[in-house]
């Protein structure tokens, strides 16, 4: 699972936690059958999980954007979100949204690899989307290709970090 915990630069005030229910939710949809299929990069359910990732970064309050990419002859796709206004600093909070989906007729769903990890990132956008202050943004990033050797990871550097120093 890929997260970061960031609090310090945005200084957040406390309010109230976001509720179990919102990240259980984040989890079933994303490990739904139906709808995401296990999120297999560059299938068609796969786009499921990525519009929920976009609409949720919207409902945040962040700007959200997809970032297509190629990917082992398929498209992969990452949902990239910034917390609004304009900073000298960001800091990337990451999770991959892909799975495995089936195998030999088995489903899996993926819940451990890696939709705990995206309901934990969107549940930190939430919380901290519009709360943000001083110098220093966050970019939330939802990355495909994971199990394509790190296509998504590799296509976001790329793209926006190139030749940055990255801690």
């Amino acid at each position: 699972m890929s997260l970061c915990v960031v609090a310090a630069p945005c200084r957040a005030e406390s309010g109230p936690a976001l509720p179990d229910s919102v990240l259980r939710r984040d989890v079933c949809f994303l490990t739904d059958s139906l709808h995401t299929g296990g999120r297999v990069t560059g299938t068609v359910l796969s786009q499921g999980a990525i519009s929920y990732i976009h609409r949720a970064f919207k409902n945040a309050g962040l700007w959200s954007r997809v970032q297509s990419f190629a990917c082992g002859g398929k498209v992969g796709h990452n949902v990239i979100a910034v917390t609004p206004g304009y900073f000298k600093k960001y800091i990337v909070v990451g999770a991959y949204l892909d799975g495995i989906g089936t195998i030999d007729g088995t489903y899996y769903p993926g819940a451990d690899s890696n939709a705990s990890g995206v309901a934990c990132m969107l549940g930190i956008a939430r919380n901290l989307a519009r709360k943000c202050k001083g110098d220093t943004g966050i970019v939330f990033v939802a990355f495909d290709g994971h199990r394509a050797d790190l296509s998504g990871s590799r296509s976001f550097v790329e793209k926006y970090l190139p030749g940055r120093r990255i801690t």
